[in-house]
């Protein structure tokens, strides 16, 4: 016959409170949707791109706030709460929250990079690093349904990618510049920098002037002449260096692996040499609204590399 124990109920209360309490400090479990794979993405047209959208966020170590990258078309606003469902667990995605619309780019420019980084098979896996910082998203809603593919690479991955999307984004300077500056910040962008050529080339910056038509913005020409008797190999990039408050406009990207060069570039040449003796023109614009007087440094980058 069994024997009934009477358990104090200030014994049980006691039970009940350290359960309670345990339960508060384990950290929730969260479990994501399922992530569509990678070729449903690849399969997709480019008239189909106007619903697609693309998010890069860092989880890593940081002292200050990396805003999210998202983009996508430009009439395509981002709905990047439609992403959320789908975090996974153990992830920072803190800073999604101050995220926004970074830019846009074109159709033709969104599909070549969907196929382009379809040549990466450490990304299209769509696994996640244990020690991966960069998650690397993608989302399409038709008919009613939300679809998203996620990875998130190694460091040596994430370069290889970073390095894929400014090679395909590289004529569109609003992109190029931000996720130059985004990979600079997250530590995933290719390490090995281009060529300093100065000492084989001329940089002149001439005819600087007053813009009328807007009120604080200065415009000029710089010419870069192959002084040597070599030709300079592509692609090649112009850093242009403000001492004081000025700044330049419409840059392709800021400097991160030539740290004694830190400061906006231009691709002046991105796939054709400079022949010995034969010049590129590039029109600068700066934004002087103190009327200072400009002081520019000139260097130009050679060969490939990140700069």
């Amino acid at each position: 016959m069994p024997m009934k124990v009477q358990v104090p109920r200030s014994a049980v209360l006691s039970l009940l409170s350290l359960a309670v309490a345990w339960s508060m400090v384990q950290p929730a479990k969260t479990f994501a949707q399922t992530y569509t794979p990678y070729s449903y993405f690849a399969g997709l047209s480019s008239s189909d791109m106007s619903r697609i959208q693309v998010k890069l966020t860092y989880g890593g170590p940081q002292n200050v706030p990396v805003h999210t990258i998202a983009f996508a078309v430009p009439n395509n606003p981002m709905h990047l709460a439609s992403f959320a469902p789908f975090q996974r667990s153990g992830f920072d995605y803190t800073n999604d929250q101050i995220a926004q619309k970074s830019f846009s780019v074109s159709a033709q420019e969104l599909k070549a990079l969907i196929d382009s980084v379809g040549t990466l098979s450490a990304i299209t896996s769509g696994t996640a690093d244990p020690i991966g910082a960069v998650s690397f998203a993608l989302l399409d809603t038709v008919s009613g349904t939300t679809k998203v593919f996620e990875s998130i690479p190694s460091t040596a991955d994430a370069r290889t990618l970073f390095a894929t999307m400014l090679e395909v984004l590289g004529n569109n300077a609003t992109a190029s510049f931000k996720l130059t500056a985004f990979g600079c910040a997250c530590a995933s962008l290719p390490t090995t920098p281009p060529t300093s050529v100065d000492s084989h080339v001329s940089a002149v910056l001439s005819g600087l002037r007053a813009d009328r038509s807007t009120k604080g913005r200065y415009v000029g020409q710089v010419k870069v002449t192959n002084t040597s008797g070599s030709p300079i190999a592509a692609p090649i990039r112009l850093v242009v260096k403000v001492i004081g408050p000025a700044t330049v406009v419409g840059a392709s990207g800021g400097t991160c692996n030539t740290p004694n060069y830190s400061a906006p570039y231009f691709n002046v040449s991105p796939v054709t040499a400079l022949a010995p003796g034969a010049s590129l023109n590039l029109k600068l614009q700066f934004m002087n609204p103190s009327a200072d007087k400009l002081d520019v440094e000139l260097h130009v980058l050679s060969g490939p590399g990140t700069p």
